[in-house]
């Protein structure tokens, strides 16, 4: 069993870890592909709807709250916009992410929503625990303000746990590496959803589950590296005196930039060698100045390269921008997600609701403090990846 369990672990990280390097997942609506997965994914959504956490009076009635679908949609948009697990967001690929995001809405709502009835005003008691000793607060009308405050906020808190989860795969999903990014988030989730089968009556969930997990398996496609060497020929295609040469060097170098995340300028040195003076056409100190100024040309002329220096030496890095497709579906997906990050951290420090409570000395203001750094470190990552693709 043990041996099962490795191998299979051992599967998944290979799956989640290696780019795909062929034409894998979905590639036009023509293909036969593409009808399994959409079929696939509707199928999931109806044994979903179909599950007896959703039905009330004899139909479907959804009622966990907004921070439930708000998550579904954080880890839809970052996976297939961001991150481009599922192929390249565009034609059949977007089609397929927008009918993707029905399905996991509600697998995310039923391992961790539990029924709120978001109609509710905002409890009374609240104002008392803000205005401590306030009475004349109460006499201007505040606790009918109190009363109209949107159901959303309320459900934030009284939610909260889940609002908490929430906040801690945003900040989960600023992970720069992939692997890592969606070990995380697996984790983070995979509490919640062993709860839920502990429960019981989960028919309808793992059946959802499965066929959504198969429709998935069919579009996964790691666009990263298609992706990296797309952007690799756009910016040298913009160049009208581009050599044979000067092309197979420039590839040679991207591709080692790929695999290994940097590389020294000595290596360069040597393949410009091979390259050009195969045969000793050049010496030492020219066949130098040839590599400088072709590594000139593929920083400043063509925004390929970038060098930076640490305790081992100077390095050339690939630019991060080429692991990106840069499209307006990137900043929807980012944005929505540091914002959301920032505007919960004020609200949980100003409101007072604690898990630890506040009166507890030292430890009391821990958990403000890990909502804050955390949001805090979404925030920037956010902001320093949007100044990344500008």
């Amino acid at each position: 069993m043990k041996a099962i369990v490795k191998r299979l672990a051992q599967t998944g990280w290979a799956w989640l870890s290696v780019p795909s390097e062929k034409a894998s997942g979905i590639t036009g609506f023509g293909e036969a592909k593409f009808f399994v997965v959409l079929i696939l994914y509707i199928l999931s959504f109806l044994v979903f709807a179909n599950d007896g956490f959703f039905q009330k009076h004899g139909g479907f009635s959804y009622q966990q709250g907004i921070v439930t679908l708000v998550l579904a949609l954080v880890l839809v948009t970052s996976f297939n916009w961001e991150l481009c697990l599922f192929g390249k967001p565009v034609g059949a690929n977007l089609f397929l992410h927008v009918v993707q995001v029905l399905p996991i809405s509600l697998f995310i709502a039923r391992i961790t929503g539990r029924e709120t009835l978001v109609s509710e005003p905002l409890p009374k008691s609240l104002v008392g625990w803000i205005w401590k000793g306030g009475k004349w607060v109460l006499d201007k009308g505040i606790g009918d303000i109190m009363d109209k405050i949107p159901a959303w906020v309320a459900d934030m808190f009284s939610n909260w746990k889940i609002t908490l989860l929430l906040i801690t795969v945003m900040f989960m999903l600023s992970f720069r590496h992939v692997p890592l990014k969606l070990g995380a988030v697996v984790c983070a989730l995979g509490i919640p959803f062993l709860s839920t089968i502990v429960q019981g009556k989960i028919g309808h969930l793992v059946l959802g589950l499965v066929l959504l997990g198969a429709g998935m398996s069919l579009q996964f496609c790691r666009y990263d590296k298609i992706l990296y060497f797309e952007n690799v020929l756009k910016r040298l295609q913009k160049s009208t005196s581009l050599d044979e040469s000067f092309a197979r060097l420039v590839m040679r170098i991207m591709t080692e930039l790929f695999e290994n995340a940097r590389l020294r300028e000595d290596s360069v040195h040597g393949w410009v060698r091979q390259e050009y003076a195969p045969n000793g056409e050049y010496n030492a100190l020219e066949l130098k100045v040839i590599s400088d100024e072709i590594v000139n040309r593929m920083m400043f002329e063509y925004d390929l390269l970038v060098l930076r220096a640490d305790s081992e030496g100077k390095y050339l890095h690939a630019n991060a921008m080429l692991r990106f497709h840069d499209s307006l579906l990137v900043s929807i997906s980012v944005f929505p997600r540091a914002l959301l990050a920032i505007v919960l951290a004020l609200v949980w420090v100003a409101l007072p609701i604690d898990l630890i409570p506040d009166t507890l000395p030292i430890v009391g203001i821990l958990d403000d403090m890990t909502v804050t750094i955390f949001s805090g470190l979404v925030l920037r990552s956010s902001i320093d990846g949007y100044t990344r693709r500008r």
